[in-house]
């Protein structure tokens, strides 16, 4: 039973904006406050799903590796998660 997972990592998982929606959508069993995206292709596109989805604003930390400037531009920007520490290859975006 996840009800209570808080931090989720995924390492070279294929997401598309579905998954991504469903990390953090209104079903989710969850309130996740970490989530880590490594080795994982991610673009732009799916990327707004993420920052749109109802708990995105519970995130206090999101970590993700190998995004274009899009991404990176999108989630700088994002009002969404404004609460969170945004890591892009290790380095703080925001």
């Amino acid at each position: 039973y996840l009800a209570g997972v808080t931090h989720l990592v995924l390492r070279g998982y294929p997401l598309d904006a579905h998954n991504l929606a469903s990390l953090l959508g209104p079903l989710a069993r969850w309130t996740l406050t970490e989530l880590e995206l490594l080795d994982c292709p991610v673009t732009a596109a799916d990327l707004h799903h993420l920052v749109a989805a109802p708990k995105a604003s519970s995130l206090t930390t999101l970590r993700v590796t190998q995004l274009d400037q899009e991404s990176r531009a999108l989630l700088g920007g994002s009002q969404a998660l404004t609460a969170a520490t945004i890591y892009v290859d290790n380095q703080v975006l925001r």
